[in-house]
């Protein structure tokens, strides 16, 4: 799960929450993951992934961390 600090809204609006889907996709190409359910809301989004190859903790760093 992801949370904007101190709950505030970080996906405002449709354009922010495409935006999010937009990245996920994009580091779906760059990294061996797969998204097997989402969940974008105003102030946090749950992710479930599926990775073969690399730790979770791997993945994520790849995917946040930029």
């Amino acid at each position: 799960m992801t949370r904007g600090v101190n709950k505030e809204y970080i996906f405002n609006d449709k354009f922010q929450r495409d935006m999010i889907l937009k990245i996920i996709e994009e580091k779906m190409q760059e990294e061996p993951f797969k998204v097997v359910a989402y969940c974008v809301m105003g102030n946090h989004l749950h992710l479930i992934i599926h990775t073969d190859k690399q730790t979770l903790i791997e993945v994520m760093k790849k995917k946040y961390y930029r």
